[in-house]
């Protein structure tokens, strides 16, 4: 960097191009010009290892951010499938692209719910389903069905804003609401 304005201590100095953190060997963190030069070319942050060796941040690395969070929840009773809530996330505006989208799901809400990522599946017993081996054979062999299903996905609607949406399907013999908490994640320089 430039020759400090104003030195904090032997270790944070502000200059003309930015301001310098040092550890007392190697600069950590720079804010300002970044370029290698010092000429201007290169404004950003950058931080750097202990040992002086690796960049971790200089904007030329990619991450996730989280763009959107929320939550849903989806009443269904015995018998319904494809039921689904779905959320319009306009206020991120038109994408040529769709985002990536995580949710956590549960079928009751309380602060000790397990979550699942994405799906969730309820299976029947192995006992409580049957199918014949060979056509037109005896319902001989066991086998697991599905109980409840919840998954929670994203997509870009016509209007090429981001989706979110929870669907659902029960055979439960009774009603289940299904929550989740979901993050859209876009792709961001740091």
């Amino acid at each position: 960097m430039a020759a400090p304005i104003r030195a904090f201590s032997k270790s944070t100095q502000i200059t003309d191009r930015g301001i310098e953190v040092a550890d007392g060997t190697n600069s950590r963190v720079q804010l300002g010009d970044i370029s290698a030069a010092k000429n201007g070319s290169s404004y950003g942050l950058k931080v750097i290892s202990s040992d002086g060796s690796t960049v971790i941040i200089d904007g030329s690395s990619d991450m996730f951010r989280i763009a959107a969070t929320g939550t849903h929840s989806k009443a269904t009773v015995d018998g319904n499938y494809g039921v689904s809530d779905v959320v319009t996330l306009s206020g991120l505006g038109p994408l040529t692209n769709g985002l990536v989208v995580m949710g956590f799901l549960s079928s009751t809400n309380t602060a000790g719910s397990n979550r699942h990522l994405s799906i969730l599946m309820d299976v029947f017993n192995l006992h409580d389903l049957f199918a014949a081996t060979t056509s037109g054979g005896s319902p001989n062999f066991a086998f697991p069905g599905i109980y409840t299903m919840s998954e929670v996905h994203g997509a870009l609607d016509g209007s090429n804003f981001q989706t979110v949406t929870l669907s659902c399907n029960n055979k439960a013999a009774q009603a289940v609401t299904f929550y989740d908490r979901y993050y859209v994640l876009a792709q961001t320089a740091i």
